[in-house]
């Protein structure tokens, strides 16, 4: 065992999908650093996993309680199929690492990027120059230490897309089987096909009234936007934590006739099979619906939200397995800034942040008035499509 070499990770104790793409964070760097991963969590003294946050758990509708159970919460490793990661727990990896030298490491990832095979910041620069500079960004630059033992704890978030510099075939690989667990995207499956063909759009309400609040006439800047972007006649599948709220969607449902509340959906249709998930929170729910809007023909997030990150890189995946060549734009319900409306030209049109400059990057040809850390997690990018790089 003395051999050995470790990464103590903690996890982002936060909503699913922060919950995931920090541990794609994790199980990348392991695998690049051949490393055994020690996903840990602040539960007791075996550090196990907080169970997955965010929800309205107090509370369900009527028609939910008779579906939802609430009493019975997963950890992200609940949901997730990760058959290709070695993982090993807190308590053996106490055992097994005494004595071991180890590096404490404050870095936060979401201000930092990865660069396999440099052994300093330095010799990354020496061996990328511009390139990197450019995938940087401003951030800082990762390097797999020399301690047997490498702890991150600070701040372990961000989408692998803008992390990992020059990602290798095998670890596309590996991330690409980082995947919810087989009875959650078989149910997803039959409710698409039950669908049809569909538009989508992810509206989060919640918290982000008032994280990221948008002025009084919201639903009408959304309304703008979708108009833009999707044909009225067509369905129109609306993701959204606040499917109750009929008074903010009056606008948009009257815009659209042709309308599904996809949680409503789920639940009123298929409800025996959502039963026979072993869980089955609000949580559960909300992931089977984030899988069914992969299948969308068109799509429209949340700006700032990773459950919108997570629809649009699958979402654009499928659409380029579809078609090589196609290179369909990430599109969103508005700008993200408050008293701004559906469309600003140079900056945001249609539903997407113009590229106005060149670069290797997206994220150096758009100019999202956010910072370079903010951008780690705030939207996923184009380059999450590994094998298009």
């Amino acid at each position: 065992m003395g051999s050995m070499r470790y990464l103590l990770y903690k996890d982002y104790a936060s909503g699913l999908f922060n919950n995931w793409i920090s541990f794609e964070l994790g199980a990348g760097l392991a695998h690049l650093t051949k490393r055994r991963l020690v996903l840990y969590g602040s539960v007791g003294e075996e550090r196990r996993l907080l169970h997955i946050r965010g929800g309205n758990y107090q509370y369900l509708r009527p028609g939910f309680s008779a579906v939802l159970d609430n009493s019975r919460h997963p950890t992200v490793l609940d949901l997730m199929d990760t058959a290709t990661v070695e993982l090993l727990d807190y308590p053996a990896y106490r055992d097994a690492a005494q004595g071991l030298e180890m590096l404490e490491s404050d870095i936060k990832l979401t201000r930092a990027a990865y660069v396999h095979g440099a052994r300093s910041a330095e010799d990354a620069m020496a061996q990328h120059g511009e390139r990197l500079a450019e995938f940087l960004a401003g951030r800082d630059i990762l390097v797999d230490p020399n301690e047997a033992s490498w702890h991150l704890h600070a701040c372990n978030l961000g989408f692998y897309s803008r992390f990992f510099f020059n990602p290798t075939p095998e670890l596309a690989s590996l991330l690409k089987n980082i995947r919810p667990r087989a009875d959650y995207r078989n149910l997803a499956e039959k409710v698409s096909l039950a669908l049809g063909p569909f538009n989508g759009v992810h509206i989060r309400l919640t918290d982000f009234k008032q994280f990221l609040p948008q002025g009084a006439d919201y639903a009408g800047t959304i309304l703008e936007t979708l108009g833009s972007t999707f044909p009225r006649d067509e369905l129109l599948v609306i993701c959204t934590d606040e499917s109750h709220n009929r008074e903010f969607f009056a606008p948009i449902t009257a815009a659209f006739p042709r309308h599904v509340f996809l949680d409503e959906f789920i639940v009123g249709e298929f409800a025996r099979e959502f039963l026979g998930l072993p869980f089955t929170d609000e949580q559960s729910l909300g992931f089977v619906c984030n899988i069914v809007m992969w299948d969308a023909r068109e799509f429209s997030g949340t700006p700032g939200s990773t459950y919108s990150g997570m629809i649009h890189r699958h979402w654009y995946s499928r659409r380029r397995a579809q078609d090589a060549r196609s290179d369909p734009p990430f599109r969103f319900i508005n700008c993200g800034e408050a008293g701004k409306g559906g469309s600003e030209p140079g900056y945001f049109e249609n539903g997407a942040f113009v590229e106005c400059r060149k670069g290797d990057f997206s994220w150096t040809r758009t100019a999202i008035r956010r910072a370079s850390e903010t951008l780690s997690w705030y939207r996923e990018w184009p380059e999450s499509a590994i094998d298009s790089r």
